[in-house]
């Protein structure tokens, strides 16, 4: 699973409805569908009308429209009809309907890929029918070469009413996710009255700025080259959250691609802005940017919003990605999930001292100077909803005493055990120390994550370098900076931190220099040296040096050969020689493969796997044959461990792998829409690309039959041949 699709409450029925995209066949993106799910409080879910099967299925691929062949794309949905003729209550979902793939905004754009379409609801949001015009926006604006042209969000907006019109009138507005090629991101604004959802009109771009835009790059984010699943919303401050309870702001949500990878590990971030609205000559609106924020500095993506009337507030919904890729995922059997509710709001501190200059900046706010020297300052809020007090009913609570601690390798236990909680702690830590929390150590410690507060460069430091031993698993380091800024009131002293993040750069490198001497001794050295800089904008730069040195000396004689032998350089895995068995990986005595990367003088293994091979027998040799400027040097080496089933044997000699934790490589821009890409199984895929797999297979089967039909007639001929 991943977008979350149409989340809306439905007053009808007092049901909360969350739509999302799914593969429902699968665990990796593709013949993406909308499941639906139900709830009354958005805590406990119900699927509909089961989990079972293709149940959960509200909009599959091509049913009842050609143009979403494809997918069925991020959309949103409200309780409401489709035009005033519909008197009775409905549901109403405007999507993006696919029918040509790949979709990338970083390649060329197909024209007619993206469509957008409408679909209604009589029963609940349970069953949905194709409107009979469908697509009601077949292109997007003539003359823009676009990256992408998807995820309408539709709603009232009285506030878009008013620049344009003086009042309310009732308009929907539409807003759909785009950019323009070497140009930058678009946020393009569609209008229509209420009467008619189907008939819309091309107002221009609301939010338009250039590539990788920027408000401040240590505290905005980037903005990308292209939008998806935007959201443009209005925010009334209350008196609750520090507001005067009149002041409206206007924020937008945005998916952004293609952004700097700086100070976040995907180029896919999650970001918000403030603006004002101007109106514009051509009976239209932008929204010049005042303020701009980071949404989640982890790995939540595609924020989707909608108004919860019942308690006056609007909610917001994101996907979470896996840490786990591809094996983990498969082995798991999901992927995907989505985030707790999160209320936004209109955050107000007033009495703010700029102990830092920092707001002599733009930044995650806007800033209201006081008579007394201090600032009344704004910015937009995130939290849980209330609702979510229903999860801890069952909660222990734990209540730990101040302990003191004066080394950094000292521990001490949580003494409880769980794999969700909730913590609330405080941490007073000397200038020159850090100070945090070890989560989920195993017993062995070779499994953990670290959560570090560093005073010195206002580093919060997430730490999953040791979060898994599984391969593939996502082994990130996610820093944020926080600066201070101090809330002084009458009475007392407040400290407020605001929090931004950046990204840690780990560079591992790893040396093995072989020394061969003429003697019957061969001594083998492994030197291995992990580096970890942390450069941040303030020229703060933090770095971790670990040595660690092994000699292994063995008592074989080292064989010089006049052989050349042939050396394979990969980055990626080595692999012995296997065979296609269920478990069992055999070697044999007569192969060898090396897996080097050869610099001027140092000859460098990089793996990201152990070469340690598991055989069925009790004697098995690898080879493994190192090449220099003029001689050949052949060495035997024994790392093999064998298991059988009364002994288990280790055997090292001169030759020494050394495996390097590589963390996998960055999600590419295009990451979102990339993966159709993957071969899969053809049940697996949507009608359209069932179609071509047919035709594959078809063309394949003919081609044998040929071939057969081509060995018989040679056949018949020889033999015809011989008898003359």
């Amino acid at each position: 699973m991943n977008d979350p699709c149409g989340p809306l409450y439905d007053p009808a029925t007092q049901n909360y409805h969350l739509y999302y995209q799914v593969q429902p066949a699968y665990v990796q993106w593709g013949n993406i569908s909308w499941g639906h799910a139900i709830s009354k409080d958005m805590i406990f879910w119900e699927d509909v009308t089961s989990w079972q099967g293709y149940d959960y299925i509200t909009l599959v691929p091509g049913v009842g429209n050609n143009h979403s062949v494809l997918g069925v794309f991020t959309g949103s949905t409200l309780p409401i009809p489709v035009t005033n003729n519909i008197t009775n209550r409905t549901i109403t979902t405007i999507y993006t309907s696919v029918k040509y793939l790949p979709i990338s905004w970083s390649g060329p754009y197909i024209k007619g890929s993206e469509t957008q379409s409408l679909a209604v609801s009589y029963d609940g949001g349970v069953t949905f029918q194709q409107h009979v015009n469908n697509p009601i926006l077949a292109s997007p604006p003539e003359g823009m070469d676009i990256t992408g042209w998807r995820d309408p969000k539709f709603e009232q907006w009285p506030e878009m009413d008013i620049v344009l019109y003086g009042s309310d009138q009732g308009h929907y507005y539409m807003t759909i996710s785009s950019g323009i090629r070497d140009v930058g991101p678009r946020l393009l604004l569609y209008q229509t009255s209420a009467n008619d959802l189907t008939n819309w009109t091309y107002l221009g771009p609301l939010v338009s700025v250039p590539g990788n835009y920027t408000l401040n790059q240590n505290w905005s984010g980037s903005l990308g080259y292209n939008f998806e699943v935007s959201n443009v919303f209005s925010l009334l401050e209350k008196a609750a959250d520090g507001g005067d309870n009149q002041t409206v702001h206007i924020f937008a949500s945005l998916g952004t691609e293609g952004g700097n990878t700086i100070l976040h590990l995907s180029p896919q971030w999650s970001v918000w802005i403030k603006g004002n609205l101007i109106k514009t000559s051509n009976f239209s609106a932008i929204m010049n940017i005042i303020a701009s924020g980071v949404a989640d500095w982890g790995d939540t993506y595609a924020l989707n919003s909608f108004y919860d009337p019942k308690e006056d507030r609007r909610i917001f919904y994101g996907w979470v990605k896996e840490a786990h890729k591809n094996y983990g995922q498969r082995a798991f059997g999901y992927n995907g999930q989505i985030t707790l509710p999160r209320e936004v709001f209109v955050q107000v501190y007033k009495n703010v001292v700029n102990i830092h200059e920092c707001f002599s900046q733009p930044g995650p706010w806007t800033l209201i100077p006081n008579v007394n020297g201090t600032y009344t300052w704004k910015t937009l809020g995130i939290r849980p909803i209330n609702e979510v007090i229903k999860l801890r009913q069952n909660s222990t609570f734990v209540s730990l005493m101040p302990q003191t601690f004066n080394q950094t390798t000292e521990f001490s236990s949580f003494n409880f055990s769980s794999c969700s909680f909730e913590m609330k702690a405080t941490i007073n830590i000397s200038f020159n120390a850090t100070g945090g929390f070890v989560f989920r150590r195993s017993s062995n410690g070779l499994e953990y994550t670290t959560l570090i507060y560093d005073p010195v460069s206002e580093y919060l430091i997430l730490n999953r370098t040791y979060s898994s031993l599984i391969k593939e698993f996502d082994h990130t380091v996610t820093t944020t900076t926080a600066t201070t800024a101090t809330i002084t009131t009458t009475t007392t002293t407040t400290t407020t931190t605001i929090t931004t993040t950046t990204t840690t750069t780990t560079t591992t490198t790893t040396s093995t220099t072989t020394t061969t001497t003429t003697t019957t001794t061969t001594t083998t050295t492994t030197t291995t040296t992990t580096t970890t800089t942390t450069t941040t904008t303030t020229s703060t730069t933090t770095t971790t040096t670990t040595t660690t040195t092994t000699t292994i000396t063995t008592t074989t004689t080292t064989t010089t050969t006049t052989t050349s032998t042939t050396t394979t350089t990969t980055t990626t895995t080595t692999t012995t020689t296997t065979t296609t068995t269920t478990t069992t990986t055999t070697t044999t005595t007569t192969t060898s493969t090396t897996t080097t990367t050869t610099t001027t003088t140092t000859t460098t293994t990089t793996t990201t796997t152990t070469t340690t091979t598991t055989t069925t027998t009790t004697t098995t040799t690898t080879t493994t044959t190192t090449t220099t400027t003029t001689t050949t040097t052949t060495t035997t080496t024994t790392t093999t461990t064998t298991k059988t089933t009364t002994t288990s044997t280790t055997s090292s000699s001169t030759s020494t792998t050394s495996t390097t934790n590589i963390p996998p490589p960055k999600m590419p821009p295009n990451y979102h829409h990339l993966v159709q890409q993957i071969p899969r199984i053809p049940s697996l895929y949507g009608a359209g690309q069932l179609v071509v797999d047919v035709v594959v297979v078809v063309v394949v089967v003919v081609g044998v039959v040929i071939v057969v039909v081509v060995v018989v007639v040679v056949v018949v001929m020889v033999a015809h041949s011989a008898e003359k």
